[in-house]
C-alpha cells in the first residue's frame, strides 16, 4: 500500500511529510479454486459505508474547515477530507476511514477516496502502481490469490448478503477465520471465455457471466478492454458483481 500523507496547515499543504501509516485496508487473501483460504494478518473489518454525498475533497490551499483535515496518499492527492473515528467509522460510500500516524507520532484518521465494489485493488505487478486508489472503500475487502487478481468484494455473513455469481467464503489466517467475503464462483474447469452462459453457470476463473463468459477488467477507465469496448460494471440488484469488457 502507498504511504499516506497528512498536513495540518492554515494556508496550504506545503512541506508535508510521509508519515508511517496504519493500514486499515490490509489485503484479505482468497486463493483460487478449492485451496484452503489464507490471510496474512488482516486488519479489523470496518463497518459499512454511510450513503451520504461526498462533499469534501477540496484543495487545501485555503485551509480545511472544522471536521476535516488536509490528507492524501501522496503530495499530489492532498485534499481536505472529513475526519473519522476508526473504531466507529461513518465515511460516505466510496471512502475509507484510514488511520494515519502524524509526524508528531499522534494518530488521526480521514475518509480518503477508495476503490468501489468489483474494482481491482492492490498494486499492478506490471507497473508497480496501484489500481485506482489501491485500497477498498468501507465495507469492502481487498481479496485475491495474488497481485493482479485481487478485487474489492463485499464483506458478508452468509451468501444471502452476496451478489449473483459469488458466495460467502471464509478467509482464514493459520487456523483462525479472519473474515468472510463474497468471492467469485468461477472455477478453472468452468465454461471457457466467450461461451454462452446463464447466471447459474460457472465460468472459467477470471471471467464473469454476462450472456457469455467475459474476462474481468480492473474497473472504470481500464484500457485493457481494447478498441471499441469499455470496462463496464456488471450489476446484481443494487450490488456490483464486478467489471467486464463490453
Amino acid at each position: 500500500m502507498r504511504a499516506l500523507f497528512i498536513a495540518f496547515v492554515v494556508s496550504g499543504c506545503g512541506g508535508a511529510q510521509a508519515p508511517s501509516a496504519i493500514d486499515a485496508g490490509a489485503d484479505l487473501w482468497v486463493p483460487p479454486d478449492d485451496a484452503a483460504p489464507a490471510a496474512p494478518a488482516p486488519a479489523p473489518v470496518p463497518s459499512a459505508c454511510v450513503g451520504q454525498p461526498m462533499t469534501d475533497g477540496q484543495p487545501c490551499v485555503s485551509g480545511c474547515g472544522a471536521g476535516s483535515m488536509c490528507a492524501g496518499y501522496d503530495t499530489s492527492s492532498l485534499r481536505c477530507y472529513q475526519v473519522c473515528d476508526p473504531k466507529a467509522p461513518a465515511c460516505a460510500c466510496g471512502r475509507r476511514c484510514t488511520p494515519i500516524t502524524k509526524p508528531d507520532g499522534s494518530i488521526a484518521a480521514a475518509c480518503l477516496p477508495a476503490n468501489g465494489a468489483g474494482e481491482r485493488c492492490g498494486v499492478d505487478p506490471m507497473t508497480s502502481k496501484p489500481y485506482g486508489w489501491g485500497s477498498c472503500a468501507q465495507g469492502l475487502s481487498c481479496a485475491g490469490s495474488g497481485p493482479g487478481s485481487r478485487y474489492c468484494v463485499y464483506q458478508c455473513e452468509s451468501s444471502g448478503d452476496c451478489p449473483a455469481q459469488t458466495a460467502c467464503t471464509a478467509v482464514v489466517s493459520g487456523t483462525m477465520i479472519a473474515g468472510t467475503v463474497c468471492w467469485y464462483n468461477s472455477q478453472p474447469e468452468g465454461l471457457p471465455a466467450g461461451t454462452a452462459c446463464g447466471l447459474t453457470d460457472l465460468c472459467i476463473s477470471g471471467t464473469l457471466c454476462d450472456g457469455t463468459c467475459q474476462g474481468m477488467c480492473a474497473g472504470p477507465g481500464d484500457p485493457a478492454c481494447g478498441a471499441g469496448k469499455t470496462c463496464t460494471a456488471l450489476a446484481s440488484g443494487m450490488q456490483t458483481i464486478g467489471y467486464v469488457c463490453r
